[in-house]
C-alpha cells in the first residue's frame, strides 16, 4: 500500500504546472472583455478588412478567453491595419 501510494504521488508530480484552457499573457492578466473595431485596410482587395475582422473575432469567441463588446464596455481594444496579403 505504501508503495502504490508512492507510486501515485511521484506519478501526479508530473502534472504540476499543467493548465486547462487558454492561458492568457501576463500583461493581459486583467483583460476579461476586447473590443475588435473593423480593421483598417491599406490592400488594394475590397472589404477583406471585413473578412479578417469577422475571422478574429469568431476565434476569439470560439477560444473562450476573451469576451467580445463594443468599445465602451471594453477592458481593451484590438486595432489592426491589413497592409499586405
Amino acid at each position: 500500500m505504501k508503495s502504490l501510494l508512492t507510486a501515485a504521488c511521484l506519478f501526479l508530480t508530473g502534472c504540476l504546472g499543467y493548465h486547462v484552457g487558454p492561458v492568457k499573457p501576463g500583461v493581459l492578466r486583467d483583460v476579461h472583455v476586447i473590443a475588435v473595431p473593423t480593421f483598417e485596410n491599406k490592400t488594394l482587395l475590397p472589404r477583406i478588412e471585413v473578412l479578417i475582422t469577422d475571422t478574429v473575432i469568431k476565434q476569439l469567441q470560439q477560444d473562450g478567453t476573451y469576451k467580445i463588446a463594443r468599445s465602451d464596455d471594453a477592458d481593451a481594444v484590438l486595432k489592426a491595419q491589413i497592409s499586405e496579403i
